[in-house]
This record gives structure tokens, C-alpha cells and sequence, in this order.
């Protein structure tokens, strides 16, 4: 994985550009990188990121996720809307540093190719 660029290519909830993490991330040991796109997405092409579909946190089930309120999350989906849109619900959840992958695993795999 390309932690850096992965990084690099992340808004904020402000939607300022970070790269701030960089520093946290440089060998790369563990990014939080969570994938909001329904399973059958997921199958078709993925970024190695945990899958935890939208709709699964816009019903504010995301007991799995509680362990991450601290921790920056790097959030993803197909083209950044719908990434977007956990990042604003996960953040009225109490979470701290949620970004969104912009353009999402399209512009991931124009840019590097992204396989299975």
C-alpha cells in the first residue's frame, strides 16, 4: 500500500488537505482504513481496508468501530460521497480524526491499479 500518497490524498471533516499523519505513518505499521461500500463492491476490487458498509453507520451501529474514537480513520468508498458521509455521522459519534479518502477507490486505481 502507498501509505503516504494514501494519506496525502485525505480530507479532513473541514475538508482541508492532511498530511499530517505522515510522521505516525511512515513505516506504514498500522493505518486504520476502513472501506463503506457494500460487500459485492468489496469483491470486485479493494484496497485491503476493513469493510464496514454505509449503512451499517448511518444506524449508528458501529460497535465494532468504538475502538477507534481516538485513532486517526482513513474512510473510503467508490468516488468520496459516500466516505463523506460516515465521516460526518462518525464524527457527531464522538470520533476525533476521521478523513475521507478523496475520489475515492476510483481515483485510487487511476492512479495505482488496485486489484483483488
Amino acid at each position: 500500500m502507498h501509505c503516504v500518497e494514501l494519506i496525502q490524498h485525505c480530507t479532513s471533516k473541514q475538508g482541508y488537505k492532511t498530511n499530517a499523519a505522515y510522521s505516525l505513518r511512515q513505516g506504514c505499521e498500522k493505518i486504520n482504513l476502513i472501506d463503506v461500500r457494500e460487500p459485492h463492491e468489496y469483491a470486485e476490487a479493494n484496497m485491503g481496508g476493513r469493510l464496514f458498509p454505509l449503512g451499517k453507520i448511518q444506524t449508528m451501529q458501529v460497535d465494532d468501530l468504538e475502538d477507534l474514537k481516538e485513532d486517526e480513520v482513513i474512510i473510503h468508498c467508490r468516488s468520496g460521497h459516500r466516505s463523506m458521509m460516515a465521516c460526518l455521522v462518525l464524527d457527531s459519534l464522538g470520533f476525533k480524526n476521521t478523513y475521507n479518502l478523496e475520489g475515492g477507490i476510483l481515483a485510487w486505481q487511476e492512479k495505482y491499479g488496485v486489484g483483488k
